[in-house]
């Protein structure tokens, strides 16, 4: 046999396959005796013209009689190696009984979760549907360099996915800040591949995320316009292949079918295709309301999914309970003129975010937040002497990335109290801030805090402070890019000299360097910015 010819055919048809990859595994493993072309479409399930391709393709090792046809003895043991299942692949259903091996290390992972937010609708599932999930993963699809996002993981699906599947590439993006650094904490402490991002739904996707998955799970706020943003999201993020898909946990009570068919017809509105519905699959530690259990949907987009998905609703009431709920009220209006800004200039203002009353500034110009934050991905953000960005009750968590981003001259944020914390001297990320603003003023308004900065001149006595200055003024550029060039910029400084070569061994020496270079500074979680700024120094001792 000519290995590098059939590992080239098997590389093949990996690709074209995708995440049923698996299947093809199944179906090379039944060749071993003899088949007929009917017969393998009626025990795999697979289309006529599907298995013809696989059988065309594969042909040069087959042995045919008539119509019947299998691998050549001389062949049959290569090819059943190279086409071998998994060590999972016939163990689905699984019957997860309480004492099953896997589950005690989950448990030890799962026991220091942080503690739900009923503001973003958390209600944990229990450890044996974690399995489930990452056995239907393991068991059904192609897992070997698979690349699966958990959109939203409070649930901790994640780990489940990594312990069960050490060889596929899981990501994890979320807007819980501590959930994330847990995340974080718990695989390396295990070695799990899993990385983290931050976003809010609501407001985007990761730009580094899109079109890149070929599988996504989420288990989104059970309300309809919660279910249909996150699985607009979740089919942003899937590739193009043919074969991706989503897994969305959904669930309703058994006397609500009119909010199940309200779910339902937002899968339609998406251009989604139902290929399972499996009653009861999910259990959980509370949501009572709707039996403690939901329904896992497996769903594959069709060419109308992406375009029909681009249409995202403006609204931040996409959960069930608490200020981010369907119901919950519009937020206060803030009282009067912002007074630590008075001397602003109309014409020289733009306004960002909620509720930033029309009799302040009436005829600045008024941007959305998720539109401004868009623009300052690509660059496009609006030239503006000051900008005032208002981001009380939904989106504070977005404080420091929409500093990173802007570009103003002066700046005032109003935000809770508590988000504030991250801009005073002694907080881990304060040097990201203090590298390109300086605090001027702030003032209270019940637990609100306004905050006026000012935008200082860049650093260039210090070679950590400049670096970081040089990624917060390049935020639209992909990391490792800012980073290389912010490098090679601090040594042409002091007169000295740095290849781009040398400057990404250096790079990569650190975590953040070496795994989230091809992503963006401001979809880093906080910690991991914490953490970027102790990277930032070796690469600088030479000359500091």
């Amino acid at each position: 046999m000519n290995t590098p010819d059939i590992e080239n055919i098997y590389q093949e048809l990996q690709q074209i396959w995708g995440l049923d990859f698996a299947r093809i595994r199944r179906l090379v493993a039944d060749l071993d005796e003899w088949q007929t072309h009917d017969g393998l479409v009626d025990k795999h399930a697979l289309s006529h013209r599907g298995i013809g391709q696989v059988l065309h393709l594969i042909e040069p090792w087959l042995e045919k009689q008539e119509e019947h046809l299998r691998l050549a003895p001389a062949h049959c043991d290569d090819l059943q190696t190279l086409f071998a299942p998994g060590p999972l692949a016939a163990q689905f259903p699984a019957d997860i009984t309480p004492d099953h091996p896997a589950l005690t290390p989950l448990r030890t992972a799962l026991a220091d979760r942080p503690h739900p937010d009923r503001h973003l609708d958390h209600v944990a599932a229990t450890p044996e549907t974690l399995l489930k999930r990452a056995l239907f993963v393991a068991t059904t699809y192609e897992t070997a360099q698979a690349q699966v996002l958990c959109l939203g993981d409070h649930d901790l699906t994640s780990f489940a996915l990594a312990a069960t599947c050490p060889e596929m590439h899981v990501t994890v993006v979320d807007v819980d800040e501590q959930l994330l650094a847990f995340i974080d904490k718990t695989a390396r402490e295990r070695d799990w591949n899993i990385k983290t991002y931050f976003a809010d739904l609501r407001l985007e996707l990761p730009a580094s995320l899109e079109t890149h998955f070929d599988l996504v799970f989420t288990d989104p706020p059970y309300s309809p316009a919660g279910v249909k943003l996150f699985l607009q999201r979740s089919i942003a993020a899937l590739s193009d292949h043919p074969f991706s898909r989503i897994l969305l946990a959904y669930g309703f009570g058994e006397q609500h079918p009119g909010l199940g068919y309200k779910v339902q017809t937002a899968l339609h509105e998406l251009r989604l295709v139902y290929e399972a519905i499996l009653p009861h699959f999910n259990h959980y530690h509370g949501a009572r309301a709707i039996g403690a259990q939901s329904a896992l949907y497996v769903l594959r987009p069709t060419r109308r999914s992406r375009p029909a998905a681009e249409r995202i609703a403006a609204t931040a009431n996409i959960y069930t309970h608490g200020r981010n709920s369907e119901e919950a009220e519009n937020p206060l209006s803030l009282e009067g003129p912002v007074k630590i800004a008075q001397d602003w200039q109309e014409n020289e203002t733009t306004l960002v975010g909620e509720s930033w009353p029309k009799d302040i500034w009436p005829k600045a110009k008024r941007v959305d937040l998720a539109d401004y934050l868009a623009a300052c991905r690509t660059g496009d953000q609006p030239r503006t002497r000051n900008l005032a960005l208002q981001l009380h009750p939904h989106f504070d968590t977005y404080l420091i990335r929409l500093l990173l981003s802007a570009q103003a001259e002066s700046i005032l944020v109003t935000v809770h109290h508590k988000q504030a914390k991250v801009l005073y001297n002694g907080a881990p990320l304060h040097p990201i801030i203090a590298c390109k603003y300086r605090l001027v003023d702030k003032a209270t308004q019940q637990q609100l805090v306004s905050i006026l900065l000012q935008k200082i001149p860049t650093p260039r006595d210090h070679g950590p402070a400049f670096l970081l200055r040089y990624l917060a003024d390049h935020a639209k550029a992909r990391l490792g890019n800012a980073w290389r060039e912010g490098l090679i910029a601090w040594y042409k400084s002091k007169d000295s000299v740095l290849t781009k070569n040398q400057a990404r061994d250096l790079i990569c020496q650190g975590a953040i360097g070496s795994a989230y270079s091809q992503s963006y500074l401001t979809e880093l979680p906080l910690h991991l910015l914490s953490e970027l700024v102790g990277e930032i120094e070796p690469g600088l001792k030479e000359v500091l």
